[in-house]
C-alpha cells in the first residue's frame, strides 16, 4: 500500500488504466470526480510515476454521439487505453447501457455495450463505434463491459467481461477472452473463459506475463469480496485458467504496469510507509 491508500490527484476517480506511449512517457486514462469536473474521462501523463498532471479532459462530445446511448458523462464507464505502435494511435475504450433501461434493474445491465474512439494526440478523435459485432446466437446479444484490449505477438486481444445474468446465459458474469488481427476488429467469438461462472461474478479484467516470460496472468475482481484474485495460463490462447490463491485485499478496479528496481525503490521512497 502506498500513500496512506490516498490518492495523490484530487480529481481521479477510480477504474485506472495505465500505458506508455510513443514518447515514453506513462498515460493513464480513468474517470474525473464530478463534484470538481462534469468532465469524463480525462488523460494523465507522467514521466516516472512519481508526479502526475493532466494531460487533457476528453471533450464530452467526442463520446456523446452514439444513438440510444447513455451519453451523461458518468455513464462513460471504465474507460481503458491502449497504444498501438503499428498504427501509431491511442484507442479509448468505453462502456454504456441502452438509454430506455436506464435504472431498469437487469435490463440495464444487459444493455451495456462496448464503444471506441482512436486517436493520435487526444485533441482530434474519430467518431465513436461499437467495438465488438459477435454473430452467434450465443455471443450476439452479450452484454460487455471493463473491456481492454491489448497486443500479443502480432494480434490482438480483447478481455472483456460478460454482464448477462445466469439467468439469461451460461457464460455470464465471466471474464472472457477474444482476438482479431486487426485493432478495431472483427473480434473472433469470446469462447475463452477465464474465471468461472457464478451468480456474484468477476471483473475489471487486468492482463500481464508472468515473471518468466513463459506464460501469462489474468488478474481479476471477485464482486464478492472486492478482492483482486489471479488466474494463469501458459498462452493467452489457453482455453483453461488456473485459479491460483492469492487474493490481493483492499483493491477494486485497479491496473498493473511493469517496473524496475529503480522505479520501485523512487515509489516507495517517495510514498511508502
Amino acid at each position: 500500500m502506498l500513500n496512506y491508500n490516498k490518492t495523490i490527484e484530487p480529481r481521479y476517480n477510480g477504474h485506472p488504466d495505465i500505458m506508455k506511449g510513443r514518447d515514453g512517457r506513462y498515460y493513464m486514462i480513468a474517470g474525473v470526480e464530478p463534484s470538481v469536473d462534469p468532465v469524463n474521462p480525462a488523460v494523465w501523463v507522467s514521466e516516472d510515476l512519481l508526479e502526475w498532471e493532466v494531460e487533457c479532459l476528453i471533450p464530452h462530445e467526442v463520446m456523446d454521439t452514439i444513438k440510444d446511448y447513455k451519453t451523461q458523462p458518468r455513464w462513460f464507464g471504465a474507460p481503458k487505453l491502449f497504444y498501438d505502435e503499428d498504427s501509431d494511435q491511442y484507442m479509448i475504450t468505453w462502456h454504456s447501457c441502452l438509454d430506455k433501461y436506464y435504472e431498469q434493474g437487469n435490463a440495464e445491465w444487459e444493455s451495456y455495450r462496448t464503444f471506441y474512439v482512436l486517436t493520435k494526440d487526444f485533441r482530434t478523435f474519430t467518431s465513436p463505434k461499437r467495438l465488438f459485432d459477435f454473430k452467434s446466437d450465443t455471443y450476439k446479444d452479450m452484454a460487455t463491459i471493463d473491456t481492454i484490449v491489448r497486443k500479443v505477438d502480432g494480434k490482438y486481444y480483447s478481455i472483456v467481461k460478460d454482464e448477462r445474468w445466469l439467468e439469461t446465459s451460461p457464460t455470464g458474469k465471466s471474464v472472457r477472452i477474444c482476438s482479431s488481427d486487426n485493432l478495431t476488429g472483427p473480434y473472433c467469438e469470446p469462447e475463452i473463459a477465464v474465471t468461472p461462472m457464478d451468480k456474484d461474478g468477476y471483473e475489471a479484467p487486468i492482463l500481464m506475463p508472468n515473471p518468466e516470460e513463459n506464460g501469462w496472468y489474468i488478474f481479476a475482481e471477485n464482486i464478492a469480496t472486492k478482492y483482486y484474485e489471479r488466474f494463469d495460463a501458459p498462452t493467452i490462447e489457453s482455453t483453461t485458467w488456473t485459479k491460483f490463491y492469492l487474493p490481493i485485499e483492499d483493491t477494486r478496479h485497479g491496473c498493473m504496469v511493469r517496473i524496475n528496481q529503480i522505479q520501485y525503490d523512487a515509489l516507495m521512497e517517495k510514498y511508502g510507509y
